[in-house]
């Protein structure tokens, strides 16, 4: 993986990290709408930033990142899922921890330009963006899990 080619891997990673949420409303479409409404959230910090040049610029801006999926997760975790929904919505969460988790060792292997961890976990993170698109297809949500990992 070259730094060139980090932006795509951070967006992928981060995308599906920070989508989420359903709420206490009263049904699908009211879950649907206030997860998609997280997710971009997360599309506007990702889109304000500007391709990496050195390791040490790709650390800084996965910290970032990383504090915008944790606000994501809390806020999606927050919300109540429509019964039917529940048990795919606990999936999905469990896949956005895990591309958290990896966020945090990518930046760790950023921080001392560890190419080989990087590319690594970069495809880490592809497996996972795959598994939470499909999850988050499968609950009816339009923005998160768009298909950008």
């Amino acid at each position: 993986m070259t730094l060139r080619g980090a932006p795509a891997f951070l967006a992928a990673a981060i995308l599906a990290t920070g989508c989420g949420g359903g709420d206490d409303g009263p049904g699908r479409e009211d879950f649907i709408t206030r997860a998609d409404d997280i997710c971009r959230g997360v599309d506007r910090a990702i889109a304000e930033l500007k391709p990496p040049t050195t390791p040490k610029e790709l650390a800084a801006q996965v910290e970032r990142l990383v504090g915008v999926s944790d606000d994501a997760l809390r806020r999606f975790r927050a919300l109540d899922a429509p019964e039917d929904l529940r048990g795919q919505v606990r999936d999905y969460i469990g896949a956005l921890e895990r591309q958290t988790a990896v966020a945090r060792q990518t930046q760790a292997a950023a921080s001392e330009a560890n190419r080989p961890d990087l590319e690594r976990l970069a495809a880490q993170t592809a497996e996972l963006n795959a598994r939470s698109d499909r999850i988050a297809a499968d609950i009816g949500f339009r923005v998160c899990g768009a298909g950008r990992g």
